[in-house]
């Protein structure tokens, strides 16, 4: 697994101190007899079953953690690299194009900078995020990623099309890749997107979903109309939006690489 693990850290360009922290981390698990069981259980059950990571999963986490004396987001690191071999077959396997499976996999590189950003950690803390990858629910296409995801909204009409509750919808996330949110690498990314799901799904044609605060309408109230923001903004009709309020603080992280306790006036 090691060499694996060298591997995909050269793939993706982590830098040197970074790979060196990782590497040093995975020995303290492989030296663990109790570690490396419970690491060796979590990569067995997945390779298994793609059902097998769930939330409750993360317990496999903190036993490594805890047994290799390693903060828990450097073992959630660990695993996941680990993990994305299988991962990396299964989306072969199913047919999709390495440069998707490339581009799926380069989150974990994202989220790592996240980590390191908000805690000054070797890590990843995004367990939950990570579940629908390993289920092949979210995959990268160019610029963005996608979800195949129920339609919970309600019924919606537009241009002789309907949308029912339940209905599939490719659910649309923006990763951090330090790229510009060029819009025409939006849509290249639109148009593969259904060529790809249409066909994995047999289906003729399916609709883009995006929840995120880059749609808030107020965004256009300080924004250029020229923005990247702006234009990708344009490509939606925004069917609700939340204010914020008290206490939910989840989008901090994304907003303003702050952790979720950080007060709004030091924002």
């Amino acid at each position: 697994m090691i060499r694996y693990i060298t591997e995909f850290l050269s793939e993706f360009e982590f830098n040197t101190s970074d790979r060196i922290d990782v590497a040093l981390a995975y020995e303290k698990v492989a030296a663990s007899t109790a570690a490396a069981e419970a690491l060796h259980a979590v990569i067995y059950g997945y390779e298994r079953n793609s059902s097998f990571i769930t939330d409750d999963s993360y317990a496999y986490i903190e036993a490594i953690a805890r047994e290799a004396e390693i903060h828990p987001y450097t073992a959630e690191l660990v695993t996941h690299i680990c993990l994305t071999k299988t991962l990396r077959d299964r989306l072969i396997k199913l047919g999709f194009a390495k440069k998707n499976v490339v581009s799926t996999l380069s989150d974990y590189k994202i989220k790592l900078e996240e980590c390191k950003a908000l805690y000054g950690i070797v890590g990843i803390y995004n367990w939950k995020w990570y579940t629908k990858f390993y289920a092949l629910r979210i995959i990268g296409i160019g610029r963005l990623q996608f979800e195949v995801r129920e339609f919970l909204i309600g019924t919606y009409r537009k241009g002789g099309r309907m949308i029912k509750k339940h209905d599939s919808v490719l659910s649309v996330h923006i990763p951090r890749t330090g790229t510009p949110l060029d819009a025409r690498a939006c849509q290249r990314a639109y148009t593969e997107a259904k060529q790809v799901f249409c066909k994995l799904l047999e289906c003729e044609d399916i609709p883009f979903f995006c929840s995120s605060w880059l749609l808030y309408h107020k965004n256009r109230d300080f924004l250029d109309e020229k923005s990247n923001i702006v234009k990708f903004m344009n490509s939606y009709e925004i069917l609700k939006y939340t204010e914020y309020q008290e206490g939910n603080n989840d989008l901090f992280p994304f907003l303003f690489q702050k952790t979720k306790d950080t007060p709004i006036e030091d924002l």
